[in-house]
């Protein structure tokens, strides 16, 4: 979600420094959320039906509560923060909202639906990603 809030934030941003350095943390984010999906994947094929059980319910809490971003406060003008790569509260919840409903959910089916496919037993002993 970091990764896709990064991104939004550096294509609104107009001080060209601070595009650039937006661009540059989307990009590592999504390092990072390619490294943590690889690594779900792996806790599902190792440790079978309680990582299952543990993912259904956290995609069942987040379902009920939705997203919600924390934000920082500050008294300067809209569009001063805009500028600078700040994106409004709303423009973050809707890209939150986006990234939970086109990216995470249906990422964590499909991990949830292979790894059903595969049975409920864990992969063998050391397992690697």
């Amino acid at each position: 979600m970091v990764a896709l809030l990064s991104a939004r934030a550096a294509e609104a941003a107009a001080d060209p420094a601070a595009r650039g350095l937006l661009a540059l943390i989307a990009r590592d984010e999504a390092r990072h959320a390619e490294l943590a999906w690889r690594t779900l994947g792996w806790l599902l094929r190792a440790h079978g039906a309680p990582v299952r059980a543990a993912l259904a319910a956290e995609v069942a809490a987040l379902r009920e509560r939705g997203v919600r971003l924390t934000q920082l406060t500050s008294g300067a003008p809209d569009a001063v923060l805009a500028a600078h790569g700040r994106i409004r509260p709303h423009a973050a919840e809707e890209v939150g909202r986006a990234a939970v409903e086109e990216v995470i959910l249906p990422c964590v089916e499909l991990l949830l639906l292979q790894a059903a496919e595969r049975g409920a037993e864990p992969a063998a002993a050391g397992a690697s990603a």
